[in-house]
Parts: structure tokens; C-alpha cells; sequence
């Protein structure tokens, strides 16, 4: 996450957010985050590539108890090489777990990134728990086989609900999109879900096309064309009770009452 604002305040002029930001909670209770976004953002930068994929719980207790079953089988430790930005979330979740409370140990160079956001590491290894995750930067080798990323059901990339959340939070006037750093190719598009908290979003009314009724039932077509029809018709019958009233002598005008609907109460 990153912030840029003019030294004399105002609406914050950058802010870029690659990863799930799963603390906004936390990040609400902090004043200077507050008053930063108080009066909107000028450009926001996301992380579109899961924009338009379905949200997915994922259950951190299951994932737990499948690590802790992989320990078991290897006869050791289940070896988790992480990139050193963007998993924090995961890794706490996993040590809030009563399956891996205790049981986690953050080596060498994670350790000292995730020392980063706080001292507090007393639900990580602890005197007289056996370790049964170890977690280690991406770019450590030896010679232990580390557990597949793809199945631990669970990715940085920020989902739709966690979109959604900050788009509210910042009403930014601009939505851009990112890719990954020496990724080729497009950059996603925004989706039209997010660009309803642009701060100047107004939505444009449009006439009805063919392909709005594409998936409408047939019954239901027939029954709009039939009350088309019957309003034309009872629209035609008025006009026409008009005309003849209008050709006619007027014999006595009636006196307009008005009506105070709050004597109903």
C-alpha cells in the first residue's frame, strides 16, 4: 500500500494497493489514515486480475489441519516458502488456528519482514510445541520440498468484496489498473460494479435494446406486448372521451376542491 499527498493536505493524489488489504478495520482506528482520506483520492491503483472471478471463502481451519496432515506425512516440518509481501494476512490467520497455534516458526529473512507489523508473535512457536510449519522467504534453498502455494486455497490478489470495500472507502475520481512487475500484456479493464464509487460517477440512462429481453421468457414478452396494447388502448379510449367533451357546450363548471391528506390521520 502506498499513499502520496501534497505536503499541505487535500484529497490524496495517489494510492496504490496490489495486495488484499484485509486490515482496513485497523486501519480505520489509526487518525492519520483517517484524515489522508478524509476528502477522497484523485487516483486509485488496484490489482484488477480477480475483478471479475466469483468470490470464495476459504476456511483457514481446513487449511491448517491439511498442513498439519502433510507434517505428518513427510515426518517433519511442512516448509512454506513465501514472497516477503503479501501473504502477512494468510500467515496470521493460520497461527489465530488451534491447529497451528504454537506450531508455526518464521525463519530467517520472513521473520524479520514480518517483524515489520508488530513484536506480537506469541501465537507463533512456542517452548514444548513441536514446529509443525516452518515459513520461509521465496527465495531461500535447501534441500526440504516446499508445500505447493497453489494449494493452500488462497491468493493476495485482491478479491471483489475486498475491492469493493476500498472503493467505497476512497470515492476516487479515477480507477486504474496494474499488472504485475515485467508482466506483458493488457492491463485489465475496471470492472462496472467498481466505477459506481467513482466520486463523479453518474450513470447514464439508455433506451431499451433487443439484447436487454435476449434472456426474457417468450411467455412473459407476449404478456408485456399484451398490456402495451391495453394501456395504448385505454390511452386511446381517453382521448377520444375527451374530444367529444371538448366539442360539446360547456353547461356548468364544477368548483375544485382541495384536499388536505393530513385530515386522513
Amino acid at each position: 500500500m502506498l499513499l502520496i499527498r501534497k505536503p499541505q493536505g487535500g484529497r490524496l493524489l495517489f494510492y496504490y494497493s496490489a495486495v488484499q488489504q484485509d486490515d482496513l478495520c485497523r486501519l480505520m482506528g489509526n487518525v492519520t489514515y483517517q484524515e489522508w482520506i478524509a476528502q477522497g483520492t484523485d487516483e486509485l491503483y488496484l490489482n484488477l486480475q480477480e475483478a471479475d472471478q466469483p468470490f470464495q471463502h476459504v476456511d483457514f481451519d481446513e487449511v491448517a489441519r491439511k498442513l498439519a496432515e502433510h507434517a505428518a506425512s513427510v515426518g517433519g516440518a511442512c516448509v512454506l516458502r513465501l514472497p516477503l509481501f503479501g501473504y502477512e494476512y494468510l500467515v496470521t490467520r493460520l497461527a489465530q488456528t488451534t491447529t497451528l497455534f504454537g506450531h508455526i516458526k518464521l525463519m530467517n529473512c520472513y521473520l524479520h519482514s514480518y517483524s515489520g507489523l508488530g513484536t506480537d508473535r506469541r501465537r507463533f512457536e512456542q517452548p514444548g510445541y513441536a514446529v509443525t510449519v516452518k515459513i520461509e522467504a521465496a527465495h531461500s534453498y535447501d534441500s526440504e520440498t516446499p508445500y505447493p502455494l497453489e494449494e493452500l486455497q488462497w491468493s493476495p490478489k485482491p478479491n471483489r468484496i475486498n475491492l469493493i470495500q476500498l472503493c467505497s472507502l476512497l470515492r476516487p475520481v479515477y480507477i486504474n489498473g496494474i499488472v504485475d512487475f515485467h508482466t506483458t500484456g493488457n492491463v485489465p479493464a475496471v470492472p462496472q460494479y467498481l466505477k459506481r464509487y467513482r466520486l463523479r460517477y453518474s450513470p447514464k440512462p439508455r433506451a431499451a435494446t433487443a439484447e436487454d429481453h435476449s434472456n426474457v421468457p417468450e411467455t412473459q414478452l407476449i404478456q408485456w406486448s399484451s398490456t402495451e396494447k391495453v394501456c395504448e388502448t385505454q390511452q386511446t379510449q381517453h382521448i377520444n372521451a375527451t374530444t367529444r367533451k371538448d366539442t360539446g357546450p360547456i353547461l356548468k363548471q364544477r368548483k375544485l376542491q382541495f384536499v388536505d391528506y393530513d385530515d386522513d390521520d
